[in-house]
């Protein structure tokens, strides 16, 4: 899978509750983060959101569709393993 880097500022209590909770599943903050990041795109399909131009929706919605798909395959591996 290829990746991209992304540095954001978070609050420090913020930090300090999300590695608590990342630590409770064994996880890394990274991962943890992403997970939220899928699920929060899952539930609300941004990519069908109407504010994005209609000739990007389509490509938009296939690309998020298969990164969720191969995303929870990877997932219920990881719980199976």
């Amino acid at each position: 899978m290829n990746t991209k880097i992304v540095n954001i500022s978070l609050p420090k209590e913020l930090v300090q509750i999300v590695d608590a909770e990342a630590a409770l599943r064994y996880e890394s903050r990274s991962e943890y983060i992403k997970r939220a990041l899928v699920m929060r795109l899952d539930t609300t399909n941004i990519a069908t959101h109407p504010d994005h131009p209609k000739q990007d929706r389509h490509v938009q919605h296939n690309s998020l569709r298969r990164y969720l798909y191969t995303t929870r395959k990877e997932w219920r591996r990881d719980v199976t393993d």
